[in-house]
């Protein structure tokens, strides 16, 4: 099999392009796979608490106040303050009890 410079020149060319992307691919795969474990834990709306997002549930505990709290209720650790939300009547009662 005789190759021609242009082929050798082609041939190496798309190789080293192929390896670039793939590196590329797998970096960006690598990174946003972190970024997704950042995003589940979440701050509590009473006490201010980082709560790790374990599983698939849509309530947590706090485990520094005790609070019950809808997931959808709780901002992410990496949202801006003014983005927060009222916790749930539920937390509100339990932090009544407390008292």
């Amino acid at each position: 099999m005789n190759l021609s410079p242009e082929q050798v020149f082609a041939l190496y060319l798309a190789v080293f392009l192929a390896v670039i992307f793939g590196s590329w691919f797998i970096e960006t795969r690598r990174r946003r796979r972190g970024e997704r474990g950042e995003r589940r834990v979440f701050v509590c709306g009473f006490c201010q608490a980082r709560i790790p997002a374990a599983g698939p549930s849509l309530r947590l505990r706090c485990p520094q106040c005790q609070a019950r709290l809808d997931r959808r209720d709780l901002r992410a650790a990496d949202e801006p303050e003014a983005a927060t939300t009222a916790p749930t009547t539920q937390a509100n009662e339990v932090k009544k009890e407390k008292n």
